[in-house]
């Protein structure tokens, strides 16, 4: 269904066919600069309207996708762009200062991400996989260390028996309307987005949570999923 809604954005909607093109584009442009499957890329921004391309691109082009905690301090991010062997890096601007000097030979402005790919054909690369992402722990025991939980390289649209399990769980489907409040550098935002978007589900993204702001999300698109911790509630 290209024209149902992949996800809403402070009032933006992209669509599916928008999402595919955004996100097969990327992956031909991540291939143009080198990376193979089961390389990595680094995202380090707060959540943003190009967020989900970024992290559909790197799916498809079977790489390593870590986000960065934009709370963490300049010693925190250089440890983990130095640690997680990303060969390029997705930045928003205003994270720009904490990622000088970064190991990364390659650097892209998420802002940037649809002129970065206009030029690139909007198809699969030919040797298309799923990747799998690398998130870091907070560091409360010492340094952040990456987590490897599953290897790029499966053949497209295979996933976990964990992933199974949720969708019938949580009845995930085309009709699903999906409120994701927190930053996507965390795991289960950035994971119940990926299953959501995989089940043909809508997902509307706050730029940061808001309380009252939430109710109004709920009420205005008829919400039927969402994750949230303790303390929002």
């Amino acid at each position: 269904d290209p024209e149902r809604p992949a996800w809403i954005f402070d009032g933006r909607t992209v669509t599916y066919a928008e999402l595919a093109e955004l996100a097969q584009k990327g992956a031909r442009l991540l291939r143009r600069l080198g990376l193979r499957t089961g390389d990595g890329i680094a995202v380090l921004s707060p959540n943003h309207p190009y967020s989900p391309a970024v992290h559909w691109a790197a799916q498809l082009a079977g790489l390593y996708y870590t986000p960065v905690s934009v709370q963490f301090q300049r010693a925190e991010v250089q440890h983990i762009l130095g640690d997680c062997d990303a060969g390029v890096l997705v930045l928003h601007g205003s994270q720009r200062d904490k990622a000088d000097g970064a190991p990364q030979g390659v650097v892209l402005d998420i802002d940037a991400w649809p002129e970065l790919v206009a030029a690139e054909p909007a198809t699969l690369p030919e040797d298309a996989a799923e990747g799998a992402e690398m998130l870091y722990s907070s560091g409360t025991t010492g340094r952040p260390k990456g987590v490897r939980a599953a290897r790029p390289g499966a053949p497209l649209n295979t996933v976990s028996a964990l992933f199974q399990r949720r969708v019938a769980l949580h009845d995930i489907g085309r009709d699903t309307v999906y409120l994701s409040t927190a930053p996507l550098y965390h795991s289960a935002p950035l994971r119940y987005v990926n299953m959501v978007q995989r089940c043909g589900g809508t997902c509307v993204i706050m730029p940061r949570f808001d309380a009252e702001a939430s109710l109004a999300l709920i009420e205005h698109h008829g919400i039927t999923h969402s994750q949230w911790v303790p303390t929002m509630f």
